[in-house]
């Protein structure tokens, strides 16, 4: 068997650290205790299984229950993948679209507690915010959090293991922002700043004088170009379409959505 066969909610456990404190995967390791390979959850001494009836895993060399290995491989692995490439896509919020965000450190879910939940992963990203990472359960209570702390959930119940680096990197698909106090902030002055500018160009409209009116943040990737001799109704209205179809990327950059 192949990794590819494992998915993410798998209860069967693909991964091992091995003596350099890697991942790595059953399939390339030794048969039996010779794979040399620890728990990344409680570094008990882990055994290859490598049967013909049953797909390859591992199993701890002592029975141990209460051990969550498959949680904590898989978390660890989703750090590895993010620490390896240093960014993350982040799915849109309200008119923020999606963004690949550099990150700047990741912790796992020991060594942070948040309010009343738990992340799994907490990563901070270059441009200052600092996201508290949950995969979602298939089983589970209702989580509580603080409304101060910004909380991203991963659906990847369903994502192959080999598949899970291109889900992190380029997905947008099964995320869902929980809490976005960050963005909900930089949304306020975003809609302040335009509403502004609306409140000019009707002001303007009155007098037939619309023109060079547009604040020099909203000139992007687009050309304003109105002659205020032949400003209508109709152009009034274009130009109010164009700022409502307006979004912005996570770096403050305004963009049309039809660009």
């Amino acid at each position: 068997m192949v990794k590819s066969d494992y998915r993410f909610a798998s209860t069967l456990n693909p991964y091992g650290l091995d003596k350099n404190n890697n991942l790595v995967c059953v399939d390339d390791v030794p048969k039996g205790l010779d794979c040399g390979c620890v728990c990344p959850a409680c570094k008990v001494d882990l055994i290859a299984k490598q049967g013909k009836e049953r797909v390859y895993h591992f199993a701890h060399s002592c029975d141990d229950k209460s051990c969550l290995h498959i949680q904590e491989t898989y978390f660890q692995l989703t750090k590895q993948i993010l620490e390896n490439n240093k960014y993350i896509m982040l799915p849109e919020y309200d008119i923020i679209k999606s963004e690949k965000i550099a990150i700047t450190n990741i912790t796992l879910q020991n060594l942070t507690y948040a309010a009343n939940i738990l992340p799994d992963i907490v990563v901070e990203t270059e441009i200052g915010m600092q996201v508290y990472i949950r995969f979602k359960r298939k089983r589970g209570k209702d989580i509580s959090f603080d409304r101060n702390n910004v909380y991203l959930e991963l659906d990847a119940n369903d994502i192959k293991i080999n598949e899970l680096e291109s889900f992190l990197l380029y997905s947008t698909e099964n995320k869902n922002w929980l809490n976005n106090p960050f963005y909900d902030k930089y949304l306020e002055q975003e809609y302040q700043t335009m509403e502004s500018a609306i409140s000019q160009i009707d002001n303007s409209a009155e007098n037939n004088e619309l023109y060079g009116i547009i604040e020099p943040n909203f000139v992007s990737n687009k050309s304003w170009s109105y002659d205020k001799q032949n400003m209508t109704n109709t152009n009034q209205e274009m130009l109010l379409n164009d700022l409502q179809n307006l979004e912005i990327d996570v770096s403050g950059n305004l963009t049309h959505k039809n660009h």
